[in-house]
């Protein structure tokens, strides 16, 4: 299903589908959310195949390479400019983000605790709130 992402003549089809949605992040935000994405798998110690497959499906649905040098310039700065880069979005966009960790904290069956914690705390400082997890919980 994921190699659809792959094609890069699919990536065009893509961006009609979404409408255009991946445009409205800057490259930055683009390596934020990637790097965020890296850090709640990387936080127990490894990053396995299914995570690992996930977030570059997601940084090319984006359209973001995952050896786009902003990646490499996030992963050398602060966590605490990757929180003010994501800081700035959206309701929708963060809602967004909210359902794409969702379905990588649920990638292997089960949700690890550790890397719960982490998602969570993150998601509480660029200003996720209650009202939006409610909305994306209204989703199911």
């Amino acid at each position: 299903m994921f190699s659809f992402f792959k094609d890069k003549s699919r990536q065009n089809q893509v961006r009609e589908l979404l409408d255009g949605f991946q445009d409205g992040f800057s490259i930055e935000q683009k390596a934020a959310i990637t790097r965020y994405m890296l850090g709640i798998a990387k936080c127990t110690g490894h990053i396995n195949n299914k995570e690992e497959e996930y977030i570059e499906n997601t940084a090319l649905m984006l359209g973001f390479q995952m050896n786009d040098p902003a990646l490499i310039i996030s992963l050398n700065q602060g966590v605490g400019i990757m929180i003010e880069c994501l800081k700035v979005l959206s309701i929708a966009q963060k809602m967004w983000i909210v359902v794409s960790v969702r379905e990588l904290l649920q990638i292997n069956g089960k949700i690890d605790d550790v890397k719960f914690q982490y998602a969570s705390k993150i998601l509480g400082y660029i200003g996720v709130t209650d009202e939006i997890l409610s909305k994306i919980q209204n989703l199911k």
